[in-house]
């Protein structure tokens, strides 16, 4: 029991670390977009939530200054699409108002409308205790509604886990 216990804490470290190298250069360009004066290799990851019902991991990261003053967080999660999961990455301030929405990688043929930056700007402004309802606050996108929903119920799901942060 112990050894699974330390294997599966070495998978988490080592997955959190590639995770966030996948896509480093996109994460600096969105991050610096936001927050001028970050620094990325002072990011630290603070939490991995992995909900086994769904198999989908989120990660939270505070993101950091040169100096190291913290300027707010940012979680890189997965959504639910028709066929296949997606990643996707949101950027709060030290509010915990939603800065960023920003589809990281998008590998199916259907639903990729989700990546508009006009339509993932509704996410922007909303503080964690906000839950979004997909074609209500949040509008139906054509040829998207199950990746929309996806990315939705996914946000939801970051909200509530920054708020207990």
């Amino acid at each position: 029991m112990r050894i699974l216990l330390i294997c599966l804490g070495v998978f988490l470290l080592s997955s959190a670390k590639a995770y966030n190298l996948k896509y480093e250069k996109k994460l600096k360009k969105e991050l610096s977009s936001v927050f001028e004066t970050y620094e990325h290799n002072k990011c630290e990851l603070i939490q991995t939530v992995i909900n086994s019902t769904i198999n989908i991991t989120s990660e939270i990261y505070s993101i950091n200054d040169q100096t190291g003053n913290q300027l707010g967080y940012f979680a890189v999660s997965q959504g639910e699409g028709r066929f296949e999961t997606f990643d996707f990455l949101v950027v709060y301030d030290l509010n915990k108002r939603i800065q960023k929405v920003k589809i990281l990688l998008y590998s199916s043929t259907y639903g990729y409308e989700i990546g508009s930056k006009r339509w993932l700007h509704q996410f922007k402004d909303h503080e964690v205790n906000h839950h979004f309802k997909y074609n209500d606050d949040i509008q139906a996108i054509s040829g998207a509604t199950v990746s929309g929903r996806g990315l939705t119920e996914g946000i939801n799901r970051l909200n509530v886990i920054m708020g207990e942060i």
